[in-house]
């Protein structure tokens, strides 16, 4: 798996330099750019079939929008190796959606989101050892998060009149898997030599 992976990434760059996309002095920089995208790709893919083996596509969009919307800007958990990482994202994608079988209360609901809002406004952003942030980028962070977290909280409201409960428990999930992933960064930070 590893060498037809390496095969791939090695081919779309020698593709690039080819075509005189890429610079030869910039192999490497394109050579991670080619990396990230393959995982990315390969991630999603993933995350899609589990959805479609458990029969949960729309409940997947819609927790996996909450997920990607508040993950860019609260950072967190990262696994140390490639396998880590797929393996430990198939895993969360599974848990979440297993989680939409649960029946909760609007009551919880509405606090476990409360609870998990001032928790990411708390400790977001997170860094990890391969972005750290400076003073401006942690202030953007801030800022964009205010918003999606007011934005989500209408959506919420919103919601609720309109009697859509079972809809509530996703956006909750999506909003959870960011917190625990958030809390595991910040763990992991606290963990690293030099972290805060």
């Amino acid at each position: 798996m590893k060498i037809t992976y390496d095969y791939l990434v090695e081919k779309a760059v020698n593709c690039l330099v080819k075509e005189n996309t890429a610079s030869p002095e910039d192999v490497e920089i394109y050579r991670f750019g080619v990396e990230v995208t393959f995982l990315k790709i390969m991630h999603l893919f993933s995350d899609f079939l589990i959805a479609v083996c458990m029969k949960k596509v729309p409940e997947f969009l819609i927790i996996f929008g909450i997920f990607c919307a508040f993950r860019r800007n609260t950072g967190g958990y990262h696994a140390k190796t490639r396998v880590g990482c797929y393996v430990f994202s198939c895993l969360a994608v599974a848990a979440a959606l297993a989680a939409t079988e649960a029946e909760v209360r609007l009551l919880y609901i509405c606090m476990i989101s409360l609870c998990e809002a001032v928790i990411l406004i708390l400790i977001s952003p997170v860094e990890n050892e391969n972005r750290p942030l400076d003073e401006e980028e942690i202030s953007c962070f801030k800022k964009r998060l205010y918003i999606l977290t007011a934005i989500y909280f209408t959506a919420l409201i919103i919601t609720i009149k309109m009697g859509y409960f079972q809809l509530l428990w996703l956006f909750t999930i999506g909003l959870s898997l960011t917190t625990i992933l958030t809390l595991l960064g910040k763990f992991q930070e606290e963990r690293t030599p030099g972290g805060k």
